[in-house]
């Protein structure tokens, strides 16, 4: 006859797979509790950049306008970039609160809230499409260099920004490249288009599925030479992380 348990044994076992469950629901809680921090840090850089944008928009349509006024006085006293200084404050105090949510008494516990975070950094990190994208590598690198202070992440992503400018100015010179290319076979679509209609049609490149396929066929071999640089990056993070790979 095969072993019957008794109910104590029963009750130890229900009360095992609780205590997993509630190891499991306390990891997951501390992870969430980095990724939020990683989000909201990333976002209120994204609003200071924005604020900022606009105000040297505003400042340069202003500009005209005030110039005579200002140079009299600018010759008597040294200039002060408020905005630089107000920006400056608030980055300070986003990165305070993503370090106070960071905070653990526990090394392995501080570890789950690290992994969380990282996780947001890691996901934000793909190729540009423009240089606002930039800015935004930025911040990456801010957060995660006040994550993982001296695993050399501040100077990974300067070297990470400037091989990214140079990734957008090759897809720009890839993209006019193929444009000087077609351009004898959209004048001639023009052409025939004038005969066919009786009137001049211009047409945009970016409108034609034949040039648009080619393009594609072409930046997808761009990103193919960049990707690996930025696979190299997650892979970093995630070893000073103590993160497994995917």
């Amino acid at each position: 006859m095969g072993h019957i348990k008794s109910a104590l044994e029963i009750a130890l076992e229900k009360t095992a797979d609780i205590a997993v469950d509630k190891t499991a629901i306390d990891s997951r809680d501390l992870k969430n509790r980095g990724k939020k921090g990683a989000s909201e840090f990333l976002s209120a850089l994204a609003s200071i950049a924005a604020a900022r944008s606009a105000a040297a928009e505003k400042s340069n349509a202003d500009e005209p306008a005030a110039a005579a006024a200002e140079n009299a006085a600018e010759t008597e006293r040294p200039a002060v970039d408020s905005n630089a200084a107000d920006t400056g404050e608030q980055t300070a105090k986003a990165a305070a609160k993503f370090l106070e949510a960071l905070k653990e008494a526990d090394a392995e516990r501080m570890r789950l809230v690290a992994e969380g975070a990282a996780s947001i950094f890691i996901a934000s990190l793909n190729l540009p499409s423009s240089e606002d994208d930039i800015t935004r590598f930025q911040s990456t690198g801010i957060g995660l260099e006040l994550l993982l202070p001296g695993a050399g992440m501040g100077q990974l992503f300067e070297q990470l920004a400037q091989i990214l400018e140079q990734y957008l100015q090759e897809r720009g010179q890839t993209e006019q490249a193929m444009q000087q290319q077609y351009l004898p076979r959209l004048r001639a679509k023009q052409q025939e288009m004038a005969k066919r209609y009786g009137q001049n049609m211009p047409l945009d490149p970016r409108q034609d599925p034949e040039f648009m396929a080619a393009l594609n066929k072409n930046m997808r071999m761009v990103e193919q030479r960049y990707e690996p640089v930025l696979e190299e990056v997650r892979s970093r993070i995630r070893e000073a992380v103590g993160m497994e790979e995917n």
